[in-house]
This record gives structure tokens, sequence and C-alpha cells, in this order.
């Protein structure tokens, strides 16, 4: 995640090809939906997606 903030930073990303290819992380729509879930179910302790 710390990467993506990273990345972002220096420029938004366009589509999940994008976020794909810059980061390397692969089939981001599940790793981000999976983040996502656990944020809300209150498993991390900082949020990146879901305010609190």
């Amino acid at each position: 995640m710390k990467a993506m903030l990273e990345e972002r930073e220096k420029k938004k990303f366009e589509n999940f090809a994008d976020l794909q290819e810059r980061i390397g992380l692969k089939e981001p729509k599940k790793q981000i939906s999976k983040r996502i879930m656990e944020e809300i179910t209150g498993e991390t302790r900082i949020n990146l997606f879901v305010k609190r």
C-alpha cells in the first residue's frame, strides 16, 4: 500500500491497468477490495479508503 500511495503522489492512476503496471500489483481490483473490507471490519490500524 505504501508503494501505491507514493506512486499516486507522482501522478494519479488512470485505471487498474496503469496501477498494475506502475506498482506491479497483481489483480488490483481484488487486492483493493480486500483492503476495503479489512478497513470496514476494523482489521487494520490505518484506513486508506474508509473514513471512520
